[in-house]
C-alpha cells in the first residue's frame, strides 16, 4: 500500500539503479547531506511493485492483492436435451353434401357414421405442444446467453494475464501499463462486445471496475430473466391436465426437461455467488489498483526519518510478494549538515597538573653569639641544628583518564568544532578527581575521534605555607610539611566516541 504523504521535502531513490536522487533521474553525491534533526522522506521509483515489496523501517510500499487466476471454469452450460413435441392434429376434411351446388350426381356419397353414445373425446394438446416448443426455445436461449456470459468472464480473466505479463518486467511505467491493459484486455473485450452490448471506452484510463461489473450484472441478468419463465411454463402446462389427450405422456417429458433446466440454472446461480463473484471481485480489486498506473505512476514514500546520526544509514528491505521474509536490499547514507550535537566520549589526557616532591637537608653549626652581661657584650660559642627543604627534580606533567561531554557542530565535513567538559582522574601517586574545560576538534565524518584542549583543575601536593624551598630553618624538620591545594594547568587529550 502506498504510505502516508507528508509536506516536507523528499529525495528520490532509484531502486533499479540503487542510487539516491534529488530529482528523478538526476544523480546526487553519495552520501547525501540533509539538515541535522530534520525529517527526510524517500520516494522509491523505477521498480516493479508486482514482484516485490519495498520497506523502510515501519513503512512498506506494498501494492497488489492476490487474485483468482480463473473463474469462468465455474460456469457450466445447462445443455438440457430438447423435448420432442408432436405436431398439432390437423382438422378432418370436409365432405360436400349431395345436391350441393357444383356437385356431381354420379358420385356416390358415403353415409355419415352414426355417433356413438358416451363422453366426447378430448381435443388435441395444442397448448401443451406450444409450451413444449417455448421450453425448447428457452433452453437454447439460456444456453446461448450462458455461453456468452462464460466468454465474457474469459475476457475479464485477461486482466490477470496482463498483470502476469507486467510481473515479468523489471520496472513499470504509465506507458507500459497502458499498452499491456489495452492490448491484452480492452481491445479483445470490445471486439467481443460488438453486436452484443455497448462496448467499453477505448481509453484504458476511462474504464473502471464499475463498468466491468455493470456488464457482468447485465449479462447474468439476461440469463436470470429467462429462468423466471420456467415456473410460468410449468404452471400453464399443469393447467392442461383436463384439456387435452395424451397429457400424461407429453407433460412428463416437458416437466422432466423443466426440472433439469431449473436444477442446472440453480447450480449456476449458486456457483456465481459462492465462487465466481468472489474471484471476479478480487480481479476487479487488482484492476482498480493497476488502473492507478493508467493515469500516473503512483508514489511510494517512506515514513519520515529523523536524521540524528553523524552518518545516518537508512536500510532498504525487499520482500518478494510470494514470500514472508524480507531481506536487506541496499543502504542509503545520509550525512547531517547545519547541526548541533551533544555526545560523550572517553579517553586520556596529559596535563601540567602534578605533585611536587621534596627532600630534607639538615646541618649542625657552631657559631658565636654575643650576649650582654652587666651591660658588657661577651662572645659565647653555640652549637645548633638547621633544616632546609629542597624540591626534587621530576616530571612536570601527569597522565589521567577522562570522560568528556562534547557540544559541537554536526556537519558532514572532516572537521567539526565544539567545547567540552571533562570529568576524570589524575593518575599520580594517588588518584585525584579532575575537571576539564576547553575547545574540542572532532575529526572524521563519523565524528568519533576527538582532540581536546583547555585547562584542567585538580588537587595537588604543595609545600605548606609559610615554608619555602631552599630556606634554612632553625631546628630539625623530620617530615616535609605539605598540603593539598587546588591547581589549574593546561590539558591536551584524545578521546573516542563509542556510539
Amino acid at each position: 500500500m502506498a504510505t502516508k504523504q507528508y509536506a516536507q521535502e523528499r529525495v528520490y531513490y532509484n531502486v533499479s539503479k540503487k542510487r539516491l536522487e534529488t530529482t528523478k533521474n538526476t544523480r546526487v553525491s553519495t552520501p547525501h547531506k540533509w539538515p541535522s534533526h530534520q525529517d527526510i522522506q524517500i520516494e522509491f521509483y523505477n521498480y516493479n511493485p508486482l514482484q516485490y515489496e519495498i520497506s523502510v523501517g515501519d513503512s512498506a510500499a506494498s501494492f497488489f492483492m492476490d487474485q483468482e487466476s480463473t473463474f469462468s471454469k465455474f460456469v457450466v452450460l445447462p445443455n438440457v436435451p430438447a423435448v420432442t413435441a408432436t405436431a398439432p392434429t390437423p382438422a378432418p376434411p370436409v365432405t360436400p353434401s349431395p345436391g350441393a351446388g357444383g356437385s356431381d350426381p354420379a358420385v356416390a356419397v358415403a353415409p355419415k357414421p352414426k355417433k356413438k353414445k358416451g363422453p366426447p373425446p378430448l381435443p388435441p394438446c395444442n397448448t401443451l405442444d406450444a409450451l413444449t416448443k417455448r421450453f425448447n426455445e428457452l433452453s437454447n436461449d439460456i444456453n446461448n446467453r450462458t455461453r456468452t456470459y462464460k466468454e465474457f468472464l474469459l475476457h475479464v480473466e485477461r486482466i490477470n494475464d496482463a498483470v502476469a505479463n507486467l510481473k515479468q518486467l523489471p520496472t513499470l511505467s504509465t506507458t507500459i501499463v497502458n499498452e499491456e491493459i489495452n492490448n491484452t484486455f480492452l481491445i479483445p473485450m470490445n471486439k467481443f462486445l460488438e453486436d452484443r452490448t455497448t462496448p467499453l471506452s477505448n481509453a484504458p484510463a476511462q474504464v473502471t471496475s464499475r463498468h466491468i461489473t455493470a456488464l457482468e450484472n447485465e449479462m447474468y441478468e439476461g440469463i436470470s430473466n429467462l429462468v423466471k419463465e420456467i415456473p410460468d411454463i410449468r404452471k400453464k402446462a399443469e393447467a392442461e391436465n383436463t384439456n387435452c389427450d395424451k397429457f400424461v405422456e407429453k407433460y412428463k417429458k416437458l416437466s422432466d426437461g423443466l426440472a433439469e433446466l431449473d436444477k442446472k440454472t440453480s447450480e449456476m446461480a449458486t456457483n456465481r455467488v459462492d465462487k465466481i463473484l468472489p474471484a471476479f471481485n478480487k480481479t476487479m480489486s487488482v484492476y482498480t489498483q493497476i488502473r492507478i498506473w493508467l493515469k500516473e505512476e503512483p508514489s511510494f514514500v517512506s515514513s519520515p526519518v529523523t536524521i540524528t546520526k553523524d552518518i545516518h544509514v537508512i536500510s532498504v528491505y525487499k520482500r518478494p510478494l510470494d514470500q514472508t521474509q524480507k531481506s536487506l536490499y541496499s543502504t542509503i547514507n545520509i550525512e547531517p549538515k547545519k547541526g548541533f550535537k551533544i555526545d560523550f566520549a572517553g579517553g586520556i589526557f596529559i596535563s601540567g597538573l602534578h605533585d611536587k616532591a621534596y627532600t630534607l637537608k639538615t646541618k649542625d653549626s657552631i657559631f658565636t653569639k654575643k650576649y650582654l652581661v652587666d651591660g658588657v657584650p661577651r662572645d659565647t660559642t653555640v652549637q645548633e641544628t638547621f633544616s632546609s627543604i629542597y624540591e626534587k627534580k621530576g616530571e612536570k606533567a601527569s597522565l589521567g583518564g577522562m570522560i568528556y561531554m562534547h557540544a559541537h557542530s554536526q556537519n558532514a565535513t572532516f572537521f567539526n568544532y565544539g567545547m567540552s567538559i571533562g570529568f576524570g582522574a589524575l593518575f599520580n601517586d594517588q588518584a585525584r578527581f579532575t575537571l576539564a574545560l576547553g575547545p574540542t576538534l572532532i575529526i572524521g565524518k563519523s565524528q568519533r575521534l576527538n582532540i581536546n584542549f583547555g585547562i584542567a583543575m585538580a588537587d595537588v601536593e604543595r609545600l605548606r605555607s609559610p615554608y619555602e624551598p631552599e630556606v634554612w630553618y632553625n631546628g630539625r624538620i623530620d617530615n616535609v610539611p605539605t598540603d593539598k591545594v587546588r591547581d589549574i594547568s593546561y590539558l591536551f587529550g584524545l578521546s573516542w566516541n563509542v556510539k
